[in-house]
Formats: structure tokens, sequence, C-alpha cells
């Protein structure tokens, strides 16, 4: 018989050796799983800042974890859905902060995860709602020649431009005779979508470009 209290907050196979003797062989025992649990936590998520946020716009998350003795050690980890966006230290206030610019248009539910110690328990926070907001964009289109004849190819060029640099435009361009659609374009990296047309007829039409958008 052996007594201890050394095991920390976990999970812990313990097994027995006889070293055996002069007239006995040594053996080992089965192995027997010994849970410890620490004091309960709780982890509560205070905020997501700002919310709404722009795509990739830094945003900062702060939660407390708290137990009914001290304030708890080790690490919480925030997660979007199932995904680890950041994992910070808690502070000798509880508290724990991280700031992460990998957010793209979408709305996420935001949780921290207090992962335990060796003397506390693990908790799990509320969730808070982060709505990231795809970047704004202007479009500009010009025809080329202007006037035409009747049937000559008209090239149509939209010139897409992002409010935020360092994200590349995807997607297309809708091009429009007045109501109708006339073509679209994909979107090149530089943000330029060509159309060519020769369908027109005589008179004065009014054309637009609209940018269909993208997941940023």
């Amino acid at each position: 018989t052996s007594s201890t209290s050394g095991l920390t907050v976990g999970t812990h196979t313990l097994t027995a050796t006889y070293a055996g003797d002069f007239n006995f062989e040594s053996s080992s025992s089965n192995m027997v799983s010994e849970v410890i649990t620490g004091p309960p936590t709780a982890t509560v998520l205070n905020a997501v800042n700002p919310n709404p946020a722009q795509s990739l716009q830094a945003v900062t998350m702060t939660a407390t974890v708290t137990s009914a003795t001290t304030v708890p050690t080790g690490d919480l980890t925030f997660l979007a859905g199932s995904t680890v966006l950041a994992t910070a230290p808690v502070g000798a206030n509880g508290v724990a902060t991280a700031t992460v610019s990998t957010l793209r248009a979408g709305t996420y539910s935001i949780t921290a995860v207090y992962g335990g110690s060796t003397e506390f328990a693990a908790s799990t926070s509320n969730a808070l709602s982060e709505t990231v907001l795809g970047v704004g964009t202007t479009t500009l289109l010009a025809a080329s020649p202007n006037p035409a004849a009747p049937g000559q190819t008209i090239t149509l060029t939209a010139q897409v431009s992002g409010a935020q640099s360092g994200i590349p435009l995807l997607g297309f361009v809708l091009f429009k005779d007045g109501g109708t659609t006339i073509g679209t374009a994909n979107v090149t990296t530089n943000g330029v979508a060509s159309l060519g047309i020769s369908s027109l007829l005589t008179g004065t039409h009014i054309l637009t470009a609209t940018y269909q958008g993208a997941p940023d």
C-alpha cells in the first residue's frame, strides 16, 4: 500500500511492479486509470471588438477565467467555431487578451476555452457573434470607341478598386445596357474586367458595370 498527494489534474495510468526476490520472479500489475479533477473554473468571453469589423481588420478578443479559490493559471484559446484563432496566457487578474487580423467577410461564433492546468479544471465560455464586413469597392466604366458605328466592336472596361490595400480583388463584373444584361467578365489581379460587344444598334445606350462582390 502506498499513498500520494502528488498527482496533478488529469488522467493518470497507474501500475504496480513487484521487483521479485530470491524466491519469486518480478511481475507488473494491470493498469488502473485515476482521474484527478481540479477546482471548477468559469470562463467568460467579455468582448470582441470592433464588431462589426472590416475584412482582415485587427479584432481584439478579451476573456476572463475565474475559480472559487485563486486565479487560475495557464492559457486561454480563442476559437471561431472549431478554428483556433489565437492562444493567450491568463494574467494575474484572470484576464487573457488576443488580437487577430485573419477574419474575412462573414459571421463567426467566437468562444474562449480555458485548457485547465495542473491545479484547475478546464472550462468553455459563452459564444459571441462577430460580423466581418466585406471591403468597400468602387467601379469605374469606360467604353471605347465612343461614339461608335452600328455593329462596331466596343470594348467595355471596368476598373474595380478596393478601399483596403493588400486584399486581392476576385469575382466578376456584370455589364448591362439599361436593364438588359449584355455580358460578364472576370476581374483580373489588377482589378480590371473587360468585355467586347458588337451588338449595339444605332442610338444612345446607358451602359453600367456592377461588381458582384467576393468573399472579402
